[in-house]
C-alpha cells in the first residue's frame, strides 16, 4: 500500500518496492549505504519487478557508481490468498546490492554466470502478449535440442519475464530446466520525446542435464 514505509526491515536493509516512484526507492537506498551499510536488499513481486531493476540500475549507474554494484539476484513465486480466498502464484525478485570494495560479500554464480551465447534460435524477446503465449516458445526452444534459452526483456516487459521464467521452470520443464543465469543493464531507447533510458533483463535457462 501507498503509506506503508519503504524500508520494512531495518536491521537487514531491506527495501520493498511499491507503488512509489523509483527515486524514491533510489533515495532511501542511497541514504542506506551512506550510513555505512555494505549492503541492501532490494525486493518486489508482480508488477512491481520492472520498477525493483529500474531502482538498482539508477542506483548503480547514476547514484553511487563508483561504489556499489550487483552481488546477489535471485527469482522466484509465492502464493498469495486474496479476501475472497483464492490463491494465485506471484513471480518475485531480490536484488542484493554491495560495496564494490568489500570482499567479505560474494557474488552470486546467477550473477557472475557468462557462458551462454545468444542466437537467432535460442532468444525470446518478451513483448505485450500473455505470459502463456512467451512459455509456449521458450518450451519450443528446448524441444528443438537447445541448451539454453535466453529471456530477454526490457522496461515494464521486465516483470512478465520473471513470470516465464518461473512458469518454464516450475510447470512446463519442472526439473528439466533451471536458472543458469540473470544479468539486468539498461540501453537507451529512441522515442516520440526523444532518447531514454530503460532497464533490460536477460535470464538465461538451461537445460539441467
Amino acid at each position: 500500500m501507498e503509506n506503508e514505509p519503504m524500508v520494512l526491515d531495518n536491521e537487514s536493509n531491506t527495501v520493498y518496492i511499491g507503488k512509489k516512484n523509483a527515486m524514491n526507492y533510489v533515495l532511501v537506498i542511497t541514504t542506506i549505504f551512506n550510513k555505512g551499510s555494505p549492503t541492501c536488499t532490494i525486493k518486489a513481486r508482480g508488477r512491481a519487478i520492472s520498477k525493483a531493476v529500474d531502482v538498482a540500475e539508477i542506483t548503480m549507474r547514476r547514484f553511487l557508481s563508483e561504489a556499489v554494484e550487483l552481488k546477489q539476484v535471485n527469482i522466484d513465486s509465492e502464493e498469495i490468498t486474496n479476501e475472497k480466498g483464492t490463491t494465485r502464484s506471484v513471480s518475485t525478485i531480490e536484488l542484493v546490492l554491495g560495496k564494490k570494495d568489500d570482499d567479505s560479500i560474494p557474488k552470486s554464480p546467477l550473477v557472475e554466470f557468462t557462458d551462454y551465447e545468444q542466437s537467432d534460435e535460442n532468444t525470446l524477446f518478451i513483448g505485450k502478449k500473455n505470459a502463456t503465449a512467451y512459455t509456449l516458445v521458450c518450451v519450443t526452444i528446448f524441444n528443438k535440442g537447445l541448451d539454453t534459452c535466453v529471456i530477454r526483456a526490457r522496461g515494464r516487459s521486465i516483470s512478465r519475464a520473471v513470470d516465464v521464467a518461473e512458469i518454464v521452470r516450475k510447470k512446463f520443464l519442472a526439473n528439466a530446466v533451471d536458472i543458469a543465469g540473470i544479468k539486468i543493464g539498461s540501453e537507451e531507447v529512441e522515442g516520440q520525446n526523444g532518447t531514454r533510458t530503460v532497464s533490460t533483463i536477460d535470464i538465461v535457462l538451461k537445460k539441467t542435464s
